[in-house]
Parts: structure tokens; C-alpha cells; sequence
């Protein structure tokens, strides 16, 4: 398994368009994708077809996923597009610097989102 991460502070600079255009073009290849949007604005997630009212309604987020303390990483996967069924999606929250200050009272590790994907 390879792990491939965008990040970058900057905002405007392509990184939602380039995840989606690697999990789609894994997808065609004949890979599978997990795309972890953290978003608040869920654009990758939205992108991919995932509803953004039931998400918002299910709160089944990355999000809560890390504060998840049964940590059932199965529940939070959304399969995406019939044509991409290759791809996986871990859905965002609008919530976020709610979900952030949770988080780091929770756990001040840096590596939560890691330790709970594994």
C-alpha cells in the first residue's frame, strides 16, 4: 500500500483538483483509492458525488471518526460515483475548529488521523 498526501497551507492552489484527479485516475487504473477529505468545506467529498446535507445530517466525518473511540473505520467509508467504484471517500465536516479544538483536547498527538486510518 502507498500512501500519497496533499497538503499545503495555501489555499487556492489546486490541492482538492489534484486528489481528485489521482483517486479517479487510480480508480481507471485498476487501483482502489482512499481519499480523506478534511475539508471543511467537504469540496472533495462533494466532487465525488457524496451527499452533503446526509453528511451533514449522519455526522459519519473524518472528524468524528478521530474521537471515535470504538474506532469502526468502516462505518465512516461512503463509496462513491457506480463508474469510480474503486474509490473511497472519508467524508469532512463544516465544523471543523469545533472538531479541532475536540481533537486536541482528546488527543494532542499529531499522528490521530494516522492511528486511526491503520
Amino acid at each position: 500500500m502507498k500512501t500519497i498526501a496533499i497538503a499545503n497551507h495555501e489555499g487556492r492552489c489546486a490541492k482538492t483538483t489534484t486528489a481528485l484527479n489521482v483517486a479517479v485516475t487510480l480508480a481507471n487504473t485498476g487501483s482502489r483509492a482512499l481519499a480523506v477529505d478534511l475539508d471543511p468545506q467537504g469540496n472533495l467529498s462533494a466532487s465525488l458525488g457524496v451527499d452533503l446535507q446526509e453528511l451533514e445530517e449522519t455526522r459519519h466525518t473524518s472528524h468524528q471518526l478521530m474521537l471515535d473511540e470504538r474506532g469502526d473505520f468502516s462505518s465512516y467509508l461512503v463509496g462513491v460515483r457506480p463508474q469510480l467504484s474503486d474509490i473511497f471517500i472519508k467524508r469532512s465536516f463544516f465544523c471543523l475548529l469545533r472538531a479541532r479544538r475536540r481533537i486536541s483536547v482528546a488527543s494532542p498527538r499529531p499522528d490521530l488521523m494516522t492511528d486511526t486510518l491503520q
